[in-house]
């Protein structure tokens, strides 16, 4: 508090306030728009595979309510038959993403995203809830 202009009493805490300032404006996904919303809406039990047209998607997906013990389920992504990435999805409310992937700057076109999940647990069931797939503005 002192080192920024204010003061500590017995009995009172001065805090220097500032005058507020406008931030520099982001652009989320800039040059695109969102084009389409895929629902999908399947539990992954082994793989699935969803085709989208455009130059970018983010995957979503959702889960039921928690349960008593940690699962980290391990998920290969395929985009366009290429492996893309290997991502751990926690159950754990506190470590959950709702968006858990996200590709831009693709060829203008169909492709297909295929997801193989490495440790099913039917206990712990990972819904992938739909696509949102973007064009060029």
């Amino acid at each position: 508090i002192k080192l920024n202009g204010g003061s500590v009493s017995d009995d009172k805490i001065v805090i220097k306030t500032q005058k507020p300032v406008a931030v520099r404006y982001e652009k989320c996904y800039e040059g695109l728009k969102r084009s389409e919303n895929v629902e999908v809406n399947q539990i992954l039990t082994s793989e699935m595979e969803v085709e989208f047209e455009g130059v970018g998607v983010i995957a979503r997906h959702s889960r039921p309510k928690p349960k008593d013990r940690e699962y980290i389920a391990e998920v290969d992504i395929y985009l366009d038959g290429e492996l893309e990435r290997s991502i751990p999805m926690p159950y754990n409310r506190r470590r959950w993403e709702d968006s858990f992937f996200m590709k831009f700057d693709l060829a203008e076109g169909k492709h297909t995203l295929k997801f193989v999940i490495k440790n099913p647990d039917k206990d712990y069931p990972l819904q992938i809830d739909n696509l949102w797939v973007f064009e060029k503005e």
